[in-house]
C-alpha cells in the first residue's frame, strides 16, 4: 500500500476503515524507511473531514 484513497471518509464506517488504514500505513513505513506513502480521505462533506 503506497497510495491509498477512502471514500467517503468523514462517516462512521469512512473514519474506522481511514484510521486503519493509518495504522497499518504507519507500520508499514517504520519497517520501509525510505519508501513514499499517501493517504487521502475524500468525502463530498468537508465539515465532517476537520474532526
Amino acid at each position: 500500500m503506497q497510495k491509498v484513497s477512502v471514500l467517503g471518509a468523514a462517516g462512521k464506517m469512512g473514519s474506522g476503515i481511514l484510521l486503519l488504514t493509518a495504522m497499518e500505513m504507519a507500520d508499514q513505513l517504520l519497517q520501509n524507511k525510505g519508501q513514499k506513502m499517501e493517504l487521502w480521505a475524500i468525502d463530498l462533506s468537508p465539515e465532517g473531514l476537520r474532526g
